[in-house]
């Protein structure tokens, strides 16, 4: 790539999708790429084990070679942690040097042989099978969350006697390390967890530019300093937003005005009325953000589609519609708003997605027996959306498209959201085979045909359930519910 770029144009992909929080990106969006990048916000910024977090290890030590034995240890702890509190969310490791790789590996080998019980989380088969890795051969991998290993650190001798760290990182303190930074923190979707025997605090000065980089990282993993908010972006006058804000929060909602970290924020991003830092819609204008995207994809589907995957309830409001017949635009967005704190997604505060799905026990029979509704006025579908949906009775949606109505590529639909369309299915079915459970759970969707990319992510929900205890394989390979 180095060796291309000298020869060859360069063009900067703008539009950032892999991070499901903001946070994940923030720094990196910053620090190397200029602000440049579009990202969007999660609708839950205090979820636990979502964004980054600072795991510091206080009686970790540098051993000399790379390697820190306590670091190692802490991340077999987490691994296992990761096993039994979020069992669908895949996982990878990341150390800064290959010889803290292999101390890693031999705490995770011990953590394996006490847990056999586990060995299904290793299996090696799987399209996003756990791993081990470094600085140097990370690229490209990607994981829901990451464990990033520092390894670096102050040595016993300097923590007993309070002295100067050496500033030696290894291969990040070689030309190009701060790339290879950048690769590190930006390969988690969900939640990145960076174990540190050091703080900020306790690094000098260096020429290096990626230790420099690492300090900074530290910090803002330490300290939340979240300095990438829009209210350091620049600001976007635009009277319409302004107006449209006005009256939501006379009708005792909270807001927050070009909401994220990116120049494109949320026009408006209201708070959800009974969960603090939940929010629960987002409503967009066709005002100076809109105008400011170079295509209509951008614009009318792309952006709504991106955040609709992160779980925002996406509001339009045409300027047109607003000056013209106020009134009648002011009771619409009341009556959606309404409507969200009923049907919002959502999360209950500070519980994980796993967490609150396993509060109830009894899903098969609280789904509906029938999948989609005839009525396009049905009472979860008021405001003409291109979709007709189906509600649990913990009142998440599944979305199911009107006919005419352009689809969801399958690998934007949230994970819990294909779970309970295989377990709607399920309600009704003694037993199925595998292949005939993901051509039916697509059909339910409304996919005209099941392709391979489909049956990838149908057969990953159907592995989570199965894990879950909910769905079980018999010895004949069909698929039948775990509770007859």
């Amino acid at each position: 790539l180095e060796e291309a770029a000298i020869k060859l144009p360069a063009t900067t992909l703008l539009w950032h999708y892999r991070s499901r929080h903001e946070d994940l990106i923030a720094f990196s969006n910053k620090s190397l790429y200029g602000d440049n990048l579009v990202t969007f916000p999660a609708n839950n910024e205090f979820e636990k084990d979502t964004g980054v977090d600072f795991v510091y290890d206080e009686n970790g030590v540098y051993e000399g070679k790379g390697i820190n034995t306590s670091e190692a240890k802490l991340c077999a702890k987490l691994v296992e942690e990761h096993i039994n509190t979020h069992p669908d969310r895949s996982l990878g490791v990341i150390a800064f040097s290959k010889r803290q790789e292999t101390a890693i590996e031999n705490e995770i080998q011990k953590l394996r042989k006490r847990h056999e019980e586990y060995e299904w989380f290793f299996n090696e088969q799987k399209d996003d099978e756990f791993f081990v890795k470094n600085l140097e051969n990370v690229q490209g991998d990607e994981r829901d969350t990451i464990i990033l290993s520092v390894g670096y650190g102050k040595t016993a001798e300097q923590k007993a006697e309070n002295k100067q760290m050496y500033m030696r990182f290894g291969p990040l303190g070689q030309l190009g390390g701060e790339r290879r930074l950048n690769v590190a923190i930006t390969r988690a979707k969900h939640n990145l967890k960076i174990i540190s025997s050091i703080k900020y605090s306790d690094m000098g000065e260096t020429n290096s530019e990626g230790v420099k980089l690492l300090k900074e990282y530290l910090k803002y993993a330490e300290t939340s300093d979240y300095y990438f908010t829009a209210a350091e972006t620049q600001v976007i006058n635009d009277s319409l937003v302004d107006d449209i804000g006005k009256y939501i929060v006379e009708q005792g909602f909270k807001i927050h005005k070009n909401f994220g970290c990116s120049g494109k924020g949320i026009d408006i991003a209201v708070e959800h009325t009974d969960f603090t830092g939940k929010f629960m819609a987002a409503i967009e204008v066709d005002g100076k953000n809109y105008k400011s995207s170079k295509t209509a994809k951008d614009r009318e589907r792309l952006r709504k589609s991106v955040l609709t995957g992160m779980g925002w309830n996406v509001y339009r409001i045409w300027s047109t519609g607003w000056i013209m017949n106020p009134e009648l635009e002011k009771h619409n967005l009341l009556e959606f708003l309404k409507n969200c704190i009923t049907i919002n997604n959502s999360v209950t505060e500070n519980k994980s997605e796993t967490e609150q799905f396993e509060e109830k026990e009894e899903y098969f029979d609280t789904l509906p027996q029938q999948l989609i509704e005839d009525n396009p006025e049905a009472k979860y579908n008021p405001y003409g959306f291109s979709y007709l949906g189906i509600v649990s009775e913990n009142e998440r949606v599944v979305k199911i498209p009107m006919e005419g109505a352009k689809q969801r590529s399958i690998e934007t639909i949230p994970e819990w959201e294909l779970d309970m369309v295989v377990k709607a299915v399920m309600t009704n079915v003694y037993g199925i085979l595998q292949d005939d459970l993901m051509k039916a759970v697509c059909k339910a969707l409304k996919y005209s045909r099941t392709t391979d990319k489909m049956k990838k992510y149908v057969s990953k929900s159907i592995e989570r359930l199965i894990n879950n205890g909910k769905l079980m394989l018999t010895s004949e390979g069909k698929v039948k519910r775990a509770d007859v």
